[in-house]
């Protein structure tokens, strides 16, 4: 592969990947909760997202978390096999605020969301083409997660704790802070 990326690269084409700064309003969340609260599928949607925003995981690590890997006492979960750029690592994370809550009264064995992530993106994307929602992808949510806990004043190295991001450069992808946020911290 490397190899394939010199030869784009002489050709004056760029190879790095789009950044992307959707982040979903609340307004489209309401809609697409109030949307899956009707029985419009058997995943539940609503929870996934939510879980997806206060824990700033990614699909895949979500339906991999185990009851297992689940520590009541420091409030945290073992996410096995991390992304990372050059190898999968197991990572404790903490659970902070809602992502614990969602967390904290189930009880049981195995995977804690035992669903294939191709079906939530699948289901997600649906019905925001359903709903009018515009270009909005599962993975926002884990940018929506960021920003918020960058919002609430946490670190860099918090949120990097909690995010699995091993630099900056990489994390501020995912930090979609505006002008306005800084007055909003200050006051």
């Amino acid at each position: 592969t490397k190899v394939v990326l010199r030869a784009v690269r002489r050709r004056g084409h760029s190879v790095a990947s789009v950044e992307r700064d959707r982040l979903p309003t609340q307004d489209e969340l309401d809609r697409m909760y109030a949307y899956w609260r009707d029985g419009k599928t058997r995943l539940p949607m609503e929870e996934l997202c939510k879980f997806a925003i206060a824990s700033c995981m990614r699909q895949a690590e979500i339906t991999r978390v185990t009851y297992e890997d689940l520590d009541r006492d420091s409030k945290t979960i073992v996410i096995r096999e991390r992304k990372n750029p050059r190898q999968k690592l197991d990572e404790v994370v903490p659970l902070i605020g809602e992502a614990w809550a969602i967390l904290d009264g189930k009880t049981g064995t195995g995977r804690i969301y035992p669903y294939d992530p191709q079906s939530i993106s699948s289901r997600f994307t649906r019905t925001c083409r359903e709903l009018g929602i515009d270009d909005l992808h599962f993975h926002d949510l884990r940018h929506l997660g960021i920003t918020n806990l960058f919002k609430m004043g946490l670190s860099i190295q918090h949120v990097a704790v909690v995010s699995g991001h091993k630099s900056w450069t990489h994390l501020k992808r995912y930090t979609q802070i505006r002008a306005t946020d800084v007055h909003a911290a200050l006051e």
